[in-house]
């Protein structure tokens, strides 16, 4: 069963980092989409070691299984990438339009 579907919007997909990245200056999640493509999306931080993306009708919006990496920045020297993980998402019998 997919976890999400490509037609959601609004839905939050959050990375656990295991790292403390309240002091971060900038945090997004690195992604592969099921094509190959690597693209960037945009994050925020949720909690001392979660990050998270609200997904939009853009965002995560091709079906298959896509990678997220969180990643982290903290200075010019120190930037941190969490662990690879795996999101399938489905596609959404829409109705009509």
């Amino acid at each position: 069963m997919p976890e999400i579907f490509d037609k959601d919007i609004g839905t939050l997909i959050r990375l656990d980092t295991e790292v403390d990245v309240s002091t971060a200056t900038f945090v997004d999640i690195a992604a592969i989409t099921p094509a190959g493509d690597k693209i960037l999306l945009d994050a925020e931080i949720f909690s001392t070691t979660i990050i998270q993306h609200i997904k939009t009708d853009s965002t995560l919006a091709i079906p298959g299984i896509w990678l997220l990496q969180a990643h982290a920045v903290f200075s010019e020297d120190l930037e941190f990438y969490g662990q690879e993980v795996s999101l399938t998402v489905g596609a959404a019998i829409a109705p009509p339009v």
